[in-house]
């Protein structure tokens, strides 16, 4: 069976469809945890969307094909892992649109460094530049706190020296502060 991987690095003539496919192959499967990133499951052969599609499999494909349909293959949607898009970080309706978007910049910017190393269908290959932008492609917890209010949250014991926590500097003095003392009592900024 064929499946299709979207080529195009420019990200305004990329459907929705075809993003999610580049955001899924280097989003971790969130159901499983072995599995790095969209990878094609056995017996699927991935062209380039840009490749002229005939009916012909290649010679090592392990599954028989009796009959080819003559419309284009379906891009890859599932996983060796055996989940799909939305498994692998790449599910609309559950990301915020622009979340979805720094997303889909960071996957594109890993597809281009992977077509520089000739490597765009090779599932396998990785090195420390695409491991780096992998990294940032990790889907943030599902707390509605940001990482500034988890912060701010572990200074609850200070709310008493910096009521509205918009003095972050103070925030952060007293924390340092000895024998219960405050650090703006004893050295006022």
């Amino acid at each position: 069976m064929k499946a299709l991987y979207p080529a195009s690095h420019e990200i305004p003539s990329l459907s929705d469809e075809q993003l999610a496919v580049k955001i899924a192959r280097h989003s971790r499967c969130t159901a499983c945890s072995s599995c790095p990133g969209l990878r094609p499951p056995p017996g699927v052969y991935v062209t380039l969307d840009s490749e002229p599609q005939d009916d012909t499999l290649p010679e090592d494909s392990t599954e028989l094909h009796s009959k080819v349909d003559n419309a284009s293959p379906p891009y890859l949607s599932n996983c060796v892992c055996g989940h799909d898009l939305s498994e692998h970080g790449a599910d609309q309706s559950s990301i915020d649109p622009e979340e979805f978007g720094r997303r889909g910049r960071v996957a594109v910017r890993a597809d281009e460094l992977l077509k520089d190393e000739d490597k765009l269908l090779d599932f396998a290959y990785t090195d420390d530049h695409i491991s780096g932008l992998r990294r940032q492609m990790q889907i943030p917890p599902s707390s509605r706190e940001s990482s500034i209010s988890d912060a701010l949250g572990s200074l609850g014991e200070d709310a008493q020296c910096a009521k509205d926590f918009s003095d972050l500097r103070h925030a952060r003095q007293c924390r340092l502060r000895q024998a219960g003392t405050c650090y703006r009592q004893r050295h006022p900024f």
